[in-house]
């Protein structure tokens, strides 16, 4: 994980905002699909809800 961060060369943590989710944006997805993304879809993962397949 180290290797991500800017002074050991990597691109930082900071390209996810400064770089990605403008691409995303730019490419025509929109504020509503990009917050299902960065926040529903990580408190559904990160939730301690039991995943039931019946």
């Amino acid at each position: 994980m180290l290797n991500h961060l800017k002074y050991t060369g990597g691109k930082g943590y900071g390209y996810m905002f400064e770089v990605f989710l403008p691409l995303l944006k730019a490419r025509g997805i929109t504020d509503v699909q990009i917050h299902q993304m960065m926040v529903s879809n990580s408190a559904d993962v990160f939730s301690r809800r039991r995943w039931d397949t019946a």
